[in-house]
């Protein structure tokens, strides 16, 4: 008799249906040869033992045990007469069975629940772990006669566990410290850390402005645009550059040259793709999106989705042509799909992105039906991105031409395109290169003079966040010789980035303005606490993924993972220790009510006396003041330093800082 144990119930009737397993019972399915059980109402959850009370014992001792318990469904201390029944019925199961086959959805996070799940009921039968890559039936047959029987897991190095012993130690920490009761979550603190030093930077730097001159000129009543190529510094100079140009002048081509230019291959949507596309086409929180992910994947509609950086199984290639015939079916895409061409199919630039190594994500071969509002939107962009990744793409014809201008003696660079390639500018496209035939002279229609301001450090967009963060895993993980096949090892760190993103919006840590990412106050405060440590850097947390991996890969023993967590640990509490700011009082006193006890944070000082509202920012004009600059304000009523100041219009100026005889803080300029 062989067990089939997975997570979820409406996976347990797929598997049961490929295995025949017809008989019903209460909570399992059963044949002849097989039983099949789920265990999503019986988790098992990981408690750390207490630490010591000495905040200086990292000793490897006692540091990484932990015991197992039951996640209870209901009021934790009520027992649950039906996971009770569930726990002895898994049990007798596993005492019937002679072979164990764990099916679990491709996650490091899925895999470390099902060992200890093997731990906590003692699992000594031979067991296979079977990816849920699809809930095709053909995949599952293909799959079940691999040969994966897994070694026993080393839990002394489960990620999860360090990271709650993490959390806890260092949250304890900082609030004997400091006071203050904050979760230091090793991925929240590092996001808000870069996050809040790009939003710094923004603010401080000045807008780049540059000028470029724009031509329209017409041919047959076609309009063109184009620009000079040099840009200026100056609005005078390009006006200069302008004013050589008239109606009048005779524009003529000097230069053509005809390329021919191969579309860009659009790739399948990843996790992390979908969900930032889903977000700006319907607002979906990145949490709501993999949930209905998830929703479709169970319901066997899409492969698995949350995948990341790892290769497409190479049984997709041979199912693609059948798949997209099967969803012709699909009224929604039927004329498109009508027209694809299967035969050029090109599979290799679609499955493998050189760059990216990431999973797509295509429907299967069922037909939606029953899907609700957020399902259905989500799955006809995943199935109308399938059609447009496979369908071919046409060449695309570019002019270029180098126009002369007789009047100002001037070269002037113009681009015409055959073929959808400018989606966002029509005015220099073709339907045909006939249409250019016989085309010697332009005439010019308006000279305009076009302005670009940017800041120096743009904020970060979703899209250019998770590219920075995936290019700086990727390169930690080259420089410490970690392949790209073991790439999948890390999907969790990328899911739980997005999730902890998705939360700091939520909890208003963060806004979206304009796609770019912009830190509130409260964001600004929590950097201002937490600057200092080492977890507000991606190193250190991209240093733990890495030791992590090499501990599971065997690559380190377990004195030596011990060894090198306490160190990183133990470097870390001493910096805990030496942030004294927050903690030390505030030396002075309020100039208004006389009262000894502020609130100190990033964006201001504020009198804690509630008959007094005397506050005075501390961010000034682009200047921010430290607690000594404060201090020397409370007591001499001026600071002795002469700051630079950056007014709205980018003009600085020189001024020490007063406050008036109505304590509201004052410039005093210097020339």
């Amino acid at each position: 008799m062989e067990l089939i144990i997975t997570q979820s119930a409406s996976v347990a009737r797929i598997l049961a249906t490929l295995f025949n397993a017809n008989n019903r019972h209460f909570d399992y399915y059963s044949s002849q040869t097989h039983l099949v059980i789920w265990i999503d109402d019986c988790l098992v959850d990981l408690k750390p033992l207490k630490f010591k009370q000495d905040n200086d014992s990292f000793g490897a001792k006692n540091f990484f045990e932990y015991k197992l318990k039951l996640v209870r469904r209901t009021n934790k201390n009520i027992p649950c007469v039906v996971q009770s029944k569930k726990v002895q019925l898994i049990k007798r199961l596993i005492l019937k069975s002679k072979s164990i086959v764990i099916a679990t959805e491709p996650s490091q996070t899925q895999r470390r629940m099902f060992e200890y799940f093997k731990e906590f009921f003692n699992i000594t039968q031979p067991c296979k772990t079977l990816w849920l890559y699809s809930l095709e039936k053909s995949f599952l047959k293909n799959h079940l006669c691999l040969d994966n029987t897994t070694s026993c897991f080393k839990t002394y190095y489960n990620r999860d566990l360090i990271f709650k012993i993490v959390q806890n130690r260092l949250s304890r920490y900082y609030y004997n410290q400091t006071g203050t009761k904050i979760k230091l979550g090793l991925i929240k603190t590092a996001l808000i850390a870069l996050l809040s030093k790009k939003h710094l930077k923004s603010e401080a730097s000045k807008p780049k402005t540059r000028y470029r001159v724009s031509v329209e000129l017409s041919f047959k009543e076609k309009l063109f645009c184009c620009f000079f190529e040099k840009k200026y510094k100056k609005l005078k100079q390009a006006k200069n550059l302008s004013d050589l140009l008239n109606k009048d002048s005779r524009v003529e081509i000097s230069e053509k040259n005809i390329q021919t230019l191969r579309q860009k291959q659009l790739l399948l949507y990843d996790f992390i793709s979908l969900i930032i596309c889903v977000n700006k086409l319907y607002g979906f929180s990145f949490s709501k999106t993999k949930q209905a992910l998830l929703s479709l994947y169970r319901q066997r509609f899409i492969s698995y989705p949350l995948t990341l950086n790892n290769y497409l199984p190479s049984w997709y290639k041979s199912s693609i042509p059948r798949l997209l015939n099967a969803l012709r079916d699909y009224p929604l895409f039927k004329q498109e799909l009508l027209t694809l061409k299967l035969a050029r199919l090109n599979y290799k630039d679609v499955i493998v992105d050189s760059d990216l190594k990431t999973h797509g994500i295509i429907p299967t071969l069922k037909i939606p039906t029953c899907l609700n509002t957020c399902e259905k939107v989500i799955y006809q962009l995943i199935v109308k991105r399938t059609i447009d990744c496979f369908t071919p793409k046409e060449d695309v014809k570019k002019v270029s031409l180098n126009l002369f201008v007789d009047d100002a003696g001037l070269d002037l660079p113009l681009e015409i395109y055959k073929g959808e390639f400018l989606k966002d500018n029509l005015v220099n496209q073709v339907d045909t290169l006939e249409q250019l035939n016989g085309m010697k002279v332009f005439k010019i229609e308006s000279v305009n003079i076009t302005t670009h301001t940017k800041k120096q450090n743009a904020l970060f967009s979703i899209e250019g966040l998770f590219k920075k963060l995936k290019k700086d895993f990727i390169k930690t993980l080259h420089e410490n010789a970690i392949s790209q096949i073991h790439f999948c090892y890390f999907t969790d760190l990328f899911l739980g980035l997005s999730l902890t993103l998705d939360q700091l919006i939520k909890q208003e840590y963060l806004y979206i303005d304009n796609k770019k990412l912009v830190c509130t106050n409260k964001a600004l405060d929590y950097y201002f606490k937490t600057k200092d440590l080492p977890v507000s850097s991606f190193a250190y947390l991209f240093d733990f993924e890495v030791l992590f991996f090499k501990a599971n890969q065997a690559e380190i023993n377990k004195q030596m993972f011990y060894s090198i967590s306490c160190e990183k640990l133990k470097e870390l509490s001493q910096s805990i220790s030496y942030l004294k700011e927050s903690k030390e009082p505030l030396k002075g006193s309020c100039p208004k009510c006389l009262g000894s006890k502020f609130e100190l944070s990033y964006q201001r000082l504020v009198c804690l006396n509630k008959t007094c509202n005397w506050t005075i920012p501390r961010l000034v004009f682009g200047v921010h003041l430290s607690k000594k600059e404060l201090e020397e304000l409370l007591e001499l009523k001026k600071t002795s330093r002469v700051f630079i100041f950056k007014a709205r219009d980018n003009i600085c100026f020189k001024a020490y800082l007063f406050l008036d005889k109505n304590v509201r803080l004052m410039f005093d300029t210097v020339k």
